[in-house]
């Protein structure tokens, strides 16, 4: 009808490959997004490809839709090496926390033993108090340290005893929290633990806390089971200094 009339250039479509590469991207983002994003992207990649090796003047992105593919490919091994190492990375950060919890317990014993010689007159003292006169520093005195909460309460009253209870709680507990453990000790210096967030407090007639257990009783109770199970192990005999003489005569 119009043998001169100009033709529209066919429009070759892309959009398919378009969604795959922005969905692989942002699931990158995400290290997989619960894998759903990258199979997506795949799935959609891959129908781009082969729309576009069969109808090439229709259908087009090829190298839009192999890259949405190989970076999904991609973030499904980030998301797999992220769920990997994620926890054993909080394991460990746990394990340091309790390790300096531990440590903050023996400061606070000797800065309460310091205390008590000194301007305590024989009583104990709260961890602001110890701050005040030098024997912990001012974080500690604040009560957080390490993602732990540490407390020093002294029991005061008319010619009774000096006793106090220090322990540390977790701010969190479980696997994902600062801690698994809670800690406690007292003017005893025996240092108890138990698992969870727990105040770890003696009473005056009974200083071993409810719930809590000495931490050199797990130790031996650990060495006297691996005997047990495998008699022809050494055990390491320095930890049973307490305990009866177990030696063969």
């Amino acid at each position: 009808m119009y043998p001169n009339a100009p033709t529209q250039p066919l429009q070759v479509r892309k959009g398919m490959a378009i969604a795959s590469l922005v969905i692989a991207i942002i699931s990158l983002i995400t290290c997989g997004g619960a894998c759903v994003g990258p199979i997506a992207a795949i799935i959609l990649g891959i129908i781009a490809i082969n729309r576009a090796n069969r109808e090439p003047g229709s259908f087009g992105g090829k190298g839009l839709a192999i890259a949405g593919v190989i970076i999904s490919i991609g973030s499904i091994g980030a998301g797999v090496i992220a769920a990997l190492a994620v926890p054993n990375m909080i394991k460990s950060k746990q394990m340091a926390d309790e390790m300096s919890a531990l440590s903050t317990l023996k400061t606070i014993e000797t800065a309460e033993a310091t205390y008590q010689l000194t301007a305590g007159k024989g009583k104990f003292a709260d961890l602001r108090t110890l701050a005040d006169q030098g024997l912990v520093d001012s974080g500690l005195g604040m009560g957080l340290r390490g993602g732990y909460r540490f407390t020093a309460a002294p029991m005061i009253g008319p010619n009774q005893t000096a006793m106090y209870d220090a322990f540390a709680v977790p701010l969190t507990s479980g696997r994902f929290g600062t801690g698994s453990r809670s800690f406690g000790t007292n003017e005893t210096n025996v240092i108890y633990q138990a698992e969870g967030a727990v105040e770890l407090r003696g009473t005056r007639t009974n200083r071993r806390p409810v719930g809590g257990r000495p931490i050199a009783e797990l130790m031996v109770s650990n060495d006297l089971l691996a005997w047990l199970r495998a008699p022809t192990t050494p055990v390491r005999m320095e930890r049973f200094a307490a305990a009866p003489d177990m030696s063969l005569k």
